[in-house]
């Protein structure tokens, strides 16, 4: 279930709704268990950071996207390209 809300959070907000992605996101954190499924986890965390981003708080967003940078760098170095 996790990784289908997390693609409609990301879903609303490329369509610029930021309250339902951020509902979806909310769901997804609840459900996700970042010791079982470190993957998702760091992939909510910069949805996390997105949507902190567009309520003008960019300082938050950096500070989760510095802290998720290396495991995508080690795990999934293409996303850093987004």
């Amino acid at each position: 279930m996790t990784h289908c809300y997390y693609a409609l959070s990301s879903t609303y907000s490329e369509l610029d709704d930021p309250q339902n992605s951020q509902k979806y996101l909310d769901s997804c954190l609840i459900y996700c268990d970042p010791v079982a499924n470190p993957g998702i986890y760091y992939y909510l965390q910069t949805q996390k950071a997105i949507l902190l981003n567009k309520r003008g708080k960019a300082s938050e967003a950096l500070e989760i996207l510095f802290m998720s940078q290396q495991w995508f760098v080690e795990q999934s170095p293409g996303f850093q390209v987004l």
